[in-house]
């Protein structure tokens, strides 16, 4: 490491097969610098999509209470990450009420109060640290508001090969 460069501690749990790189700013730069135009397009229209969809999670959360954000943030993450099973969809990923309070923009003692209260209307059910997102949601509940699997069907892939020849 550079004297003078700041340090910082990264932790990740991925359940798809990832690379994950730490890069210097001057670095990325210098990498940015070498990529031909045509793949920098690539890359600025992949990232504008990601950030596109990020944004519009966001908006559609904003009108929401913090019980249908919790139900859509589980509802979606089942979506995209979730496996079939007898009772639902197994959230392969253990997610604590401080991970998840973070997604809703909430507290992590609500969230408890919130799992808690969604356990008890049979809309989870609890497996350790992991929850099975049960597909007999209420129409009231967030995840009946859009098609998030067809949404993300719509955007372009995020897989992008930015190697330089």
């Amino acid at each position: 490491m550079r004297q003078g460069a700041r340090s910082q501690l990264f932790a990740a749990e991925t359940i798809t097969g990832v690379t994950i790189a730490l890069l210097t700013r001057e670095h990325l730069v210098r990498v940015l610098r070498q990529l031909p135009v045509p793949k920098l397009v690539e890359l600025l229209g992949a990232l504008n999509s990601m950030w596109a969809e990020s944004l519009a999670d966001w908006a559609r959360m904003v009108g929401m209470s913090l019980r249908q954000r919790l139900t859509y943030v589980l509802g979606n993450l089942g979506d995209r990450f979730g496996s079939r099973e007898s009772r639902g969809l197994l959230l392969p990923l253990e997610l604590g009420q401080q991970e998840l309070a973070e997604m809703i923009g909430g507290s992590r003692p609500m969230v408890g109060k919130l799992l808690q209260d969604m356990e008890r209307d049979g809309v989870i059910i609890r497996q350790g640290r992991q929850f099975i997102v049960v597909p007999s949601i209420g129409p009231t509940d967030a995840t009946k508001l859009v098609d998030a699997p067809a949404m993300r069907r719509a955007m372009p892939p995020h897989n992008l090969d930015l190697r330089v020849p």
